[in-house]
């Protein structure tokens, strides 16, 4: 991070700001706003640092190759992608697969989509909460919900009452 205290000069140095972002994907938001905008620079950034993409362009965030990247790293880096890409069903599985909780940043209309419900569930149970609160045809997925409730039993106060009334689950 010694890039940050660098003159301007060194920051807008093609040479240099490629070698800081390979180094280390941090140094992203120091470097040139110029190279924020190219993959070259923004891909090594977000492959080694969990949170690089929020510093790059706002083109680089609706880059889906620069994105997947992103949220293969980290989930969490859906947060920074842009709204269309949180609609991307490969985006988001793999967000999810990397680390569940970033089902919070999926799209809602996705979000009450079955697979993408279950992918999250199947790894952390409390996040049926997420998925029950966009959609009533989830709460009432018995599938989902008995998923759900072996990870996690207090998500099923999320589920439909008839499937909170059913013994077996």
């Amino acid at each position: 991070e010694m890039l940050q205290y660098a003159d301007h000069s060194f920051r807008s140095d093609a040479e240099i700001a490629l070698a800081a972002v390979t180094s280390d994907g941090a140094a992203l938001r120091y470097v040139d706003e110029t190279f924020r905008g190219r993959p070259e620079y923004v891909l090594p950034a977000v492959s080694d640092c969990p949170f690089a993409l929020q510093w790059a362009s706002a083109k680089m965030r609706r880059n889906r190759t620069v994105v997947l990247a992103a949220v293969q790293n980290h989930g969490a880096q859906l947060m920074y992608a842009d709204t269309w890409l949180k609609r991307n069903r490969r985006i988001v599985l793999a967000a999810i697969d990397n680390w569940p909780r970033a089902i919070e940043y999926v799209d809602p209309a996705l979000r009450g989509d079955r697979e993408i419900a279950m992918a999250a569930v199947r790894r952390d149970g409390s996040l049926f909460s997420h998925v029950a609160s966009v959609s009533e045809d989830l709460r009432d997925d018995r599938d989902l919900v008995i998923t759900a409730v072996r990870k996690h039993p207090g998500a099923l106060m999320w589920a439909s009452s008839r499937l909170r009334d059913d013994f077996y689950v």
